[in-house]
């Protein structure tokens, strides 16, 4: 059974301005994170003192980033299918409601 209303994906996802956001805070959090947690956990093998130079708040920034983009996208996914779900179970159900 095919449903009635053809399925975009872009009706689903959250607005442009809201992606812009989320992607704002994303950067911003993990350009704080990131080095924080680079100093937090990682030590310098022979022992000097690390430093947050202008290159390792780069590095761990983006690798921050790079993780937290791969768990936005996932987010956006999941919340793309799961909208999909809803949308064909709501045309399945399109004969047997009363106002249709």
């Amino acid at each position: 059974m095919q449903p009635e209303t053809p399925f975009r994906p872009e009706q689903f996802l959250p607005p442009k301005k809201a992606v812009l956001r989320h992607v704002a805070l994303i950067t911003l959090a993990c350009f704080i994170l990131g080095p924080a947690l680079g100093l937090l956990f990682f030590h310098d093998p022979r022992g000097r003192e690390l430093s947050l130079s202008f290159s390792s708040l780069l590095v761990w920034g983006l690798a921050c980033e790079l993780i937290a983009a791969f768990l936005y996208v996932g987010w956006l996914i999941r919340r793309v299918r799961k909208a999909h779900q809803d949308h064909l179970a709501w045309e399945r159900m399109r004969p047997y409601r009363e106002d249709s």
